[in-house]
């Protein structure tokens, strides 16, 4: 196994798991939906979501959230670094270090949207523990 087997298989498993993360947010929204609770009388715009659905909701979010950070500060990182190695005349097939400071906040948006999908999750199972317990 060389370096570049892990580096693909790190990228293969990082871009797999980041696609089941917003699979995973989307699907919770969609739980969510179907437990609100309509008030007032039928046909009533007025909703009301379990505070637990509610905090849930709110870790989805943020989850969503730092998905979209994580890719945004990537794309901006890795597109000054080629920048200013472009303006420093590096050619294109030159190998050098990048610091390795540059994926901290990826990897850190990364374990963060990771955790708050699990958080998500484990509200809305509980949601959902409760709800059978009552039935």
């Amino acid at each position: 196994m060389t370096r570049d087997d892990c580096l693909k298989a790190y990228r293969d498993f990082s871009g797999q798991t980041s696609d089941n993360v917003r699979r995973l947010c989307f699907a919770g929204i969609a739980i969510i939906w179907v437990f609100k609770a309509q008030a007032g009388t039928p046909g009533s715009t007025d909703l009301r979501i379990p505070s637990i659905l509610l905090w849930s909701g709110i870790c989805i979010l943020v989850s969503l959230v730092l998905d979209f950070l994580q890719y945004l500060y990537g794309t901006i990182a890795w597109g000054m670094l080629h920048r200013l190695k472009e303006k420093a005349g590096t050619p294109m097939q030159t190998d050098f270090k990048a610091p390795a400071a540059i994926n901290w906040p990826t990897n850190s948006f990364f374990l963060g949207k990771v955790l708050f999908v699990a958080v998500g999750y484990a509200l809305i199972l509980s949601f959902l523990g409760q709800l059978l317990l009552a039935a």
